[in-house]
């Protein structure tokens, strides 16, 4: 199992709201996309990318890629950004 499919399946488990499961692990692929093209293409900028810039980041994909989500929803998938950024550093590590 990969690292999305990881943190899918610890969200799937946390949320009894099937859209918000969808709506967030796109939303979470996405930003492993991100990071990943970053990582590639840029690694110098991708290791000095704080916690906070990839917080942003996270942020405008939300509000590009799920405008609909209520302030609770954004919040939960920032949250859960923040656990995938972490991962992803540590893994790298």
């Amino acid at each position: 199992m990969g690292l999305i499919d990881h943190v899918a399946a610890v969200f799937k488990s946390s949320s009894e709201d099937a859209e918000m499961i969808g709506e967030t692990t796109s939303l979470i692929r996405h930003m492993e996309d991100e990071l990943r093209f970053l990582s590639k293409n840029d690694p110098q900028q991708f290791a000095a990318l704080t916690r906070e810039q990839y917080v942003i980041i996270v942020q405008s994909i939300i509000l590009k890629k799920a405008p609909q989500l209520s302030n609770e929803k954004r919040m939960q998938c920032i949250a859960q950004a923040r656990r995938l950024y972490d991962s992803i550093k540590e893994t790298l590590h």
